[in-house]
């Protein structure tokens, strides 16, 4: 976690994988239909009490490739990524790579079965083992044709996500990458901050945090993924503030007063000394808290929200790194 540590207080300094490449999919429906079709044959060769279980499963994998076969672009990743998942569950003929990547053990009383993941890998996700996150942002460049534009932290985190598109048989071999090339300006760097941000949330790193501040932040998250800019800004505000009140409590030994959130981090700096780069994210968060509510006649967006969350991530992680 220490790379995502220093990422969140300056992501320009530790900067961005991005990895851009094109990926034909044109083969899946074909390979989903044969597998549907091998699955029948055994089916029909199977005898007894078992008939049952096999007519229901062949009936949902018959179902799952009349969906993919007609999904639209907006609905295409999601079809995938469950028939996909129906197929490793129940094909012998799914090799065991693919299965690793969409189904995962899950325990049914005691006994063990391998179910379709939750996940779709296919979208923006953290990546726990790896201590990483992938920003995916895809646009349909021809039928069955994408081109992938990703993001992550640590180098590592492409090659994952490139090799779990690889496992799907018809997809291994049709992969073109077009660029690859770490960042550092704030055009790439703070694309995957929200979800960098949420990683350290659900990590150990931040269990000093109390539960109501990671409260504020990981809704102020998902606002953010919800498009919900002001709603989000105005959340992360609220845990700097709340931060901040702490800390004049604790100096003065009284109740906070009901300020502003730019003028209770003036009455607070009397008491205590900040290092400058913490000092200048108060301010970030407080420009976009003012942005937001003040003057809420102007549009905000992903940028102003953006800042507001890096803002009360940085003076969180700050604070709750001192003794």
């Amino acid at each position: 976690m220490d790379t995502i540590l220093k990422y969140l207080s300056d992501p320009m300094k530790v900067g961005v994988c991005n990895d851009i490449s094109v990926v034909d999919f044109s083969g899946v429906d074909e390979y989903c239909r044969a597998l549907a079709e091998k699955f029948r044959e055994r089916r029909v060769a199977k005898k007894g009490t078992l008939l049952d279980a096999f007519e229901e499963s062949g009936s949902r994998l018959s179902d799952a490739v009349e969906r993919l076969g007609n999904a639209k672009r907006d609905n295409f990743f999601e079809e995938l990524n469950a028939s996909l998942g129906l197929f490793c569950r129940y094909s012998k003929e799914c090799p065991q790579d693919i299965r690793d990547v969409f189904t995962e053990e899950r325990k049914i009383g005691t006994a063990t079965y391998r179910v379709p993941i939750r996940l779709n890998f296919f979208d923006s996700h953290i990546v726990e083992d790896l201590h990483d996150v992938v920003m995916v942002e895809k646009k349909c460049i021809a039928k069955r044709t994408w081109l992938f534009d990703i993001v992550t932290i640590k180098e590592n985190g492409i090659s994952d996500f490139k090799k779990k598109l690889q496992s799907i048989p018809p997809v291994s071999g049709k992969i073109v990458t077009k660029k690859e090339k770490r960042h550092f300006s704030m055009r790439y760097v703070f694309r995957p901050y929200p979800w960098a941000v949420k990683l350290w949330l659900d990590s150990d790193e931040s269990i000093t945090v109390p539960k109501d501040l990671k409260s504020f932040l990981n809704g102020a998250i998902r606002y953010y993924f919800s498009a919900e800019w002001r709603t989000s800004i105005v959340l992360s505000a609220i845990a700097v503030e709340s931060v901040l009140a702490d800390l004049y409590e604790e100096a003065c030994k009284k109740p906070a007063p009901d300020s502003p959130l730019g003028d209770l981090f003036h009455k607070v700096k009397e008491k205590v000394k900040f290092p400058a780069d913490v000092e200048r994210a108060v301010e970030i968060a407080n420009s976009a808290r003012i942005a937001a509510v003040h003057r809420s006649h102007f549009p905000v967006s992903d940028r102003e929200a953006t800042n507001a969350l890096f803002g009360a991530a940085t003076f969180l992680l700050w604070c709750h790194s001192q003794p």
